[in-house]
């Protein structure tokens, strides 16, 4: 089923179980990690109405609360319930109701015979998430120094953004706060940004420094919402003696007025590494929260070495052996702060906090290696290169902060399968004007 709709062997026009036409404008990214089949999608209902957000597929429509969606956040934004069988419209954990279309009675054949139809997948074909967009074309026969130099160009707009964000906030709240919110929102990742930056302003960043370090911890972690409510008798080991150290230290502010951890609902621990936990990062968190005076000398030093080397000599004699509160210890030691995300917080936090404050546009980073490959950064290469995504490497971070850029700029908010997209015109100027272009 999701083949046949990836490879847009279904048809677009439907009709759903309440008899409203849909129209599928664009099918979507097949998201190969969790959550809805696939993401940005747009649906227009009734010739009028386009809906831009998330579709899923089942064999049945009954799926929809045998596998638990309906009280699953992470499917909020689905628009459209496409089922093989079956009509009933699906809830949402919203409260909304969302159209199922019952593919089957509206196939001209069974799917079994489509999907034979479909031609082999060469050279891991399968592992695609995307369709080459309408610029693809334009930059398949583009020299390497011109895509180089759009990427260049778009990356740097996108630290330039960052860079007025931090400026503004930076007026409002001075650099002390500025500085632990976006530390924290780099340690969200991409799935936790939001929680962590309330955490951070639960926890003051001047309030937090003047405490000691366990107490630091644990006033991060009780706003966090990791710690029990009552006791620990059930964990074991040597997790279990950390967090009665942590629970000692909260249980005293824990039901004081105005003391409101962060919504539960709001954290992701979906598929991520055990290196990658929440719990690890709120510890790593509260090692930065006592070097932020050193960190932030650093960046008004202009020294991203001394930045870095700062990150990676943090430790934590629990989290450097265990991947959450309770885990049974890793078979391997682990990093508090790993190398790939002191990259990212360079290039996002480091970066765009030395543009706010004078530097020049990008040269900061451009010497800092790119990051791992992520679901953003191949479907956006996806979109751009087509075929030749495959080998397609970006030689730095800032190359990868032009992908990220065209992506959000462009492809999550267009919801017209590139027919109304501008970027396809800003890359013909750009190969027109540029001396590599071609």
């Amino acid at each position: 089923m999701q083949r046949l709709w990836f490879e847009h062997a279904l048809p677009r026009r439907l009709t759903t179980s309440d008899g409203q036409r849909a129209e599928i404008v664009q099918t979507g990214w097949w998201s190969r990690e969790g959550g809805p089949d696939f993401r940005d999608g747009a649906v227009r209902f009734g010739g009028r109405v386009l809906r831009h957000g998330d579709i899923e597929l089942h064999l049945d429509a009954s799926d929809w609360d045998r596998h638990g969606h309906h009280r699953d956040p992470a499917y909020n934004g689905v628009v459209l319930h496409v089922a093989l069988a079956g009509a009933a419209p699906v809830r949402l954990e919203s409260g909304a109701l969302i159209p199922t279309v019952e593919l089957g009675p509206q196939l001209a054949e069974p799917p079994a015979v489509t999907l034979g139809r479909l031609p082999a997948r060469p050279g891991g074909g399968a592992d695609r998430s995307a369709h080459p967009g309408a610029c693809a074309s334009l930059l398949a026969g583009a020299g390497g120094e011109a895509l180089r130099g759009l990427l260049f160009e778009a990356g740097r707009h996108r630290l330039a953004l960052k860079a007025a964000r931090l400026a503004r906030q930076w007026r409002r709240d001075g650099p002390v706060q500025t500085l632990w919110e976006a530390l924290a929102e780099g340690m969200g990742y991409g799935e936790n940004q939001v929680p962590f930056r309330l955490l951070a302003r639960k926890a003051p960043a001047r309030a937090l420094g003047r405490l000691p370090p366990l107490e630091r911890e644990a006033r991060l972690f009780g706003l966090a919402g990791f710690l029990p409510k009552v006791e620990v008798v059930s964990w074991g080991g040597d997790g279990r003696d950390h967090a009665v150290v942590l629970w000692r230290h909260w249980w005293g502010i824990a039901g004081a007025p105005g003391v409101r951890p962060v919504p539960a609902h709001l954290w992701s621990r979906g598929r991520c590494r055990p290196a990658n936990h929440p719990h690890r990062r709120v510890a790593a968190l509260a090692g930065m929260a006592g070097a932020l005076g050193r960190l932030l000398a650093a960046l008004r030093g202009r020294d991203l070495d001394g930045f870095a080397s700062i990150l990676s000599g943090l430790r934590h004699g629990y989290f450097e052996h265990h991947a959450a509160l309770g885990s049974a210890p890793a078979p391997m030691g682990l990093a508090l702060i790993g190398g790939a995300r002191i990259r990212d917080l360079l290039v996002n936090v480091a970066g765009p906090w030395l543009l706010a404050r004078g530097g020049e546009s990008g040269h900061e980073i451009e010497g800092i290696p790119p990051s791992q490959p992520n679901r953003v950064l191949r479907i956006v290469t996806e979109r751009l290169l087509g075929s030749a995504a495959r080998g397609f490497r970006p030689g730095c971070a800032l190359e990868q902060q032009g992908l990220l850029q065209i992506y959000h700029g462009f492809c999550a908010t267009d919801a017209t399968d590139c027919g109304a997209c501008r970027f396809p015109d800003l890359v013909a100027r750009w190969l027109r004007d540029c001396p590599g272009g071609r």
